[in-house]
């Protein structure tokens, strides 16, 4: 997502050159390319460049880049569906003001190793300290959260029921066990059971997004975080 913060200063020309020659169309095609070079890739992917005047592209600032794009993947990020917008990038430099935008689709890796799917995730702030509220539905949540109790306990067969403000119930035979989601001092997510010694199950890492909250509402899981997308560059 954040190729496009760390485009070369050679790209910055050609976009200058694509204004002059064929506006904003050109230069859209120039920064998609760049992205696919620094290691995005998508399906239909496209940008859109705007700025008003339109020639202040001649000195490389856009006041905004559109990016769509479907079955994405960057490094560790996958998701189905990508629509985002920078704002006020200064290509050479290499810097924008902020971002907005949504991510649909989005695959989390969990603490175990397996995955969990994000429904959605939205975005919005500066590059260094984006905020982000992801939305994981119920049921994502209990099959992820039942899969790692049950790796640490090593009973199988149980089941899990997701509840507010933020519990986890689970059931292993005639075994009633709680648990309660917690937001850890590293960001990372885990889940606190409600046993003597009030042992700790990791849910999701705290890599590269770290989490401030988790609520349950409307049979989902909305958690807040923040992550710096601007570290991501290659």
């Amino acid at each position: 997502m954040c190729s496009i913060v760390s485009l070369t200063g050679v790209v910055a020309l050609l976009v200058a050159v694509a204004a002059l020659l064929g506006g904003p169309g050109i230069a859209g095609r120039l920064v998609e390319g760049s992205l696919a070079t620094a290691g995005l890739r998508g399906t239909g992917t496209t940008v859109r460049v705007a700025s008003d005047p339109p020639w202040e592209l001649i000195g490389g600032h856009a006041d905004r880049l559109e990016i769509d794009s479907e079955d994405v993947s960057f490094g560790q990020l996958q998701a189905r569906r990508v629509e985002l917008v920078l704002l006020d990038g200064e290509l050479e430099s290499r810097t924008v003001a902020g971002l907005e935008g949504r991510l649909d689709g989005v695959t989390l890796r969990t603490a175990g190793g397996s995955s969990i799917e994000a429904e959605r995730v939205d975005l919005v702030g500066p590059p260094d300290a984006v905020e982000a509220t992801i939305r994981i539905p119920a049921a994502e949540v209990e099959r992820a959260a039942l899969a790692g109790l049950e790796a640490q306990t090593g009973i199988t067969g149980g089941s899990a029921s997701l509840q507010a403000p933020d519990r986890l119930v689970f059931n292993l035979f005639l075994v009633r066990v709680e648990g309660r989601i917690v937001v850890e001092p590293d960001g990372a997510l885990s889940m606190a059971l409600n046993v003597p010694g009030s042992p700790r199950v990791g849910l999701v890492p705290a890599d590269p997004l770290r989490f401030t909250s988790a609520t349950v509402v409307d049979d989902a899981l909305v958690l807040t975080g923040e992550i710096d997308l601007a570290g991501m560059a290659p």
